[in-house]
């Protein structure tokens, strides 16, 4: 009887173990696509700032400085602003205003995925199945817990979204660099090294 009992024991541990391992997986997979997102998002973070800098002066140390501590969204609005009152080529303002709602969708897609809890299915060792956990407490439709299906396709593909858009982002820059409506300059940076002593 001893036997028997540490035999299903020793049995519930592989199963516990093989489980384990299953989860360890899938969870290492969607670290690495939120990782991936997310840093293909910070792309953006670091590009719209400076793009936005080119439009507003030539010294690139006040453009930082004028950026730096701008929103996302923000930067989106004086993206455009610029755009609009460094030009009045209609293809170009159009073109900005198509750039500019990719970029707010690339934002979204980034607090979707970032402003919740994703938990992997661990009903099947191959599921492709998530589920996006969101709690919210707004002043008009009150408390919210709202569980929904969720997959790394879906991940995959808005990383291809923000990829894509970062793309077209570089090339609507290229254009405006090309017409003399933002000139390249350089930014001066100052690196400080905290870890040796001076």
């Amino acid at each position: 009887m001893g036997r028997g009992f540490e035999l299903l024991v020793t049995r519930q541990n592989v199963i516990f173990l093989r489980t384990s391992l299953l989860m360890n997986q899938a969870n290492t997979r969607l670290l690495l696509c939120v990782g991936t997102l997310c840093a293909s998002f910070s792309k953006l973070e670091l590009f719209l700032p400076m793009y936005c800098a080119h439009l507003v002066t030539e010294d690139g140390n006040i453009g930082a400085i004028v950026t730096s501590e701008v929103s996302f969204r923000n930067l989106l609005a004086m993206y455009r602003s610029l755009i609009y009152y460094k030009t009045d080529d209609t293809e170009l303002r159009n073109e900005a205003d198509k750039l500019i709602k990719k970029l707010g969708e690339c934002e979204s897609i980034r607090n979707e995925t970032l402003h919740c809890n994703l938990m992997v299915d661990g009903s099947h060792p191959h599921s492709e199945r998530l589920f996006r956990h969101k709690v919210t407490a707004k002043l008009r439709k009150g408390l919210e817990n709202k569980i929904e299906e969720y997959s790394f396709k879906k991940i995959e593909e808005n990383i291809q979204v923000i990829e894509k858009t970062f793309q077209s982002l570089l090339d609507y820059q290229g254009k405006l660099r090309e017409r003399k409506i933002a000139p390249f300059h350089k930014i001066g940076l100052k690196v400080e090294t905290p870890w040796r002593k001076t």
